[in-house]
């Protein structure tokens, strides 16, 4: 669950101490610190340290230790939101609520939820994404009690730019949910640009309003499109804009998408360095859902790779080809196996470029495009191995297994065999 992980942007984990920590405060900072590098474990035992002591400080380490228990599974989870929901600054008693909400739906808790979030959820200052969660947890009983209530927040939520609960409404009504379906439509006001802009998205179709006008969701949809060469332009401020309301908003389950939005457009740009930060902020965000991380996972090798980071990217593609996960079998593999020979291949360590390269081809050709590219590099390593025949006879090969010889691989392949 590592949704539950994402690291919030409140500044309690702004100054980190150095050495070892030799007080509640020190604690807390050297936590954060292991926190932020993902080391849990060492976050937990520092941050367990912190001393109980009713404070605002104590809230916050609440809320963390409850991210990494929920993270676990561990339903000792409850208890640590529930004191970060009394304890902790605003912001992270906010987050520590949608925390036990989403929390709940993942256990089928929601009687518990209900229990404990009924009064806060119900309140006139409720965050929107918390009332968008508890219409989910209202749903798992009470349908009808849960549509009048998500009805209720959405009349005055779908038309603020700032709202993410409705936001996570479009996500699930895009996605088929039941409850977000059952809302008719003439109640999403759509007069505001953001109220406006989310119903195109909600018809199919591209935000057109202001980039500064969008929601989150609606900056995340033209990021994407800039990305497919399907919208107009995306300006640096626009990126910069985007990236700060990932970083407010990261506990949104579509922030992971935002991040890969950016790490594409930076893609796009042949940023790559920036691109391969996206994409590890994007890997950092996501569902646990493999499906979902391998194109994360292929971006972000590929940028290592444009930057001649070639262990990192080998690290990345391996990640892929190695997992064992069925979504990773087939045409995933066979792209993560040759891009991992091609880091081998410019590298110059022809030997081990050709081990990846035949296993490619050996296995994978029904992917044509990969196989045929697998076929030529591999040639080319053996000749740069001085083996002339093996590399003649494995461009033989490939044109008898070749059923595209229109391409512009078969051409340079036959090229190359002219010469050799």
């Amino acid at each position: 669950m590592r949704v539950f992980l994402a690291l919030s942007s409140f500044a309690c984990a702004a100054a980190f101490a150095s050495g070892s920590p030799n007080s509640g405060e020190d604690f807390l900072n050297k936590g954060m610190e292991y926190y932020v590098r993902g080391d849990y474990e060492s976050a937990r035992k520092l941050l367990s340290e912190v001393p109980d002591d009713g404070s605002a400080r104590f809230g916050s380490v609440a809320y963390y230790l409850g991210s990494i228990a929920a993270s676990e599974g561990d339903k000792s989870a409850y208890g640590y939101f529930e004191k970060a929901m009394n304890l902790a600054p605003k912001n992270l008693r906010n987050m520590a609520a949608v925390q036990f909400a989403r929390f709940a739906l993942a256990n089928s808790d929601a009687p518990l939820a209900r229990q404990k979030l009924g009064a806060i959820a119900r309140s006139s200052k409720a965050d929107p994404l918390l009332r968008w969660y508890y219409a989910k947890i209202l749903a798992e009983s009470n349908p009808n009690e849960a549509g009048e209530f998500l009805r209720d927040m959405l009349s005055e939520e779908f038309p603020r730019r700032d709202s993410i609960g409705a936001d996570e409404f479009v996500c699930a009504r895009l996605s088929g949910d039941g409850l977000a379906s059952s809302v008719p439509s003439e109640i999403l006001k759509c007069d505001t640009p953001a109220g406006a802009s989310r119903a195109e998205m909600l018809a199919g179709g591209i935000p057109s309003v202001k980039f500064s006008d969008l929601s989150l969701l609606g900056k995340i949809a033209r990021a994407e499109a800039f990305a497919d060469g399907k919208g107009g332009a995306l300006t640096r401020e626009d990126m910069d804009s985007l990236k700060g309301e990932i970083s407010e908003n990261q506990i949104a389950s579509f922030a992971w998408r935002g991040a890969f939005a950016l790490a594409r457009c930076a893609w796009k740009l042949k940023e790559w360095r920036e691109c391969a930060m996206y994409a590890a902020d994007a890997l950092a965000l996501a569902p646990e859902d493999f499906s979902l991380r391998i194109p994360l996972l292929m971006l972000k090798g590929d940028a290592l790779r444009m930057e001649k980071n070639y262990d990192a990217a080998r690290s990345s593609y391996l990640d892929i080809a190695m997992s064992g996960k069925r979504s990773a079998l087939g045409e995933p593999s066979a792209e993560a196996l040759y891009k991992t020979g091609l880091c081998w291949y410019e590298q110059g360590d022809w030997g081990k470029a050709h081990a990846y390269f035949e296993r490619v081809f050996i296995a994978y050709f029904k992917y044509e495009y990969w196989g045929s590219r697998a076929y030529y590099y591999a040639a080319r390593a053996l000749w740069s191995l001085d083996n002339r025949r093996d590399a003649n006879a494995t461009l033989v090969e490939y044109f008898m297994r070749a059923k595209d010889k229109n391409s512009e691989i078969y051409r340079q392949a036959r090229d190359f065999y002219d010469k050799i």
